[in-house]
């Protein structure tokens, strides 16, 4: 019989926050959107380089954001105000920065 192996607590969540891949989107505000299921956090990179991450966001709704003609639009519409967001950086897989999170909104 295999012996299971324990895993720490986060460490799947780590894991697909370690290999996102950020989707580039056509917008003049907007940079990158990306999608953690198991966590149901969607991240939206700013040109201005800026990251926030936002928990608790339906995966249906991220679908409609990567879809929408207006990124920019859709943003303000769907999400802003209406999604707590978490300020700070993420590494996607072709690079970027780590750093702190601070809440926002």
């Amino acid at each position: 019989m295999a012996k299971k192996t324990k895993q720490e607590p986060g460490a799947e969540l780590r894991m697909q926050l370690e290999s996102i891949t950020l989707f580039p989107v056509q917008s003049s505000n907007l940079e990158s959107i990306g999608y953690v299921s198991v966590a149901r956090m969607m991240i939206v990179r700013f040109k201005n380089g800026r990251t926030y991450l936002y928990p608790a966001v339906p995966e249906e709704l991220f679908n409609n954001f990567l879809a929408a003609e207006s990124k920019g639009t859709f943003f303000h519409q769907n999400i802003k105000g209406k999604y707590a967001g978490l300020a700070g950086e993420i590494v996607d897989k072709k690079g970027g920065n780590n750093g702190k999170e601070k809440k926002t909104s």
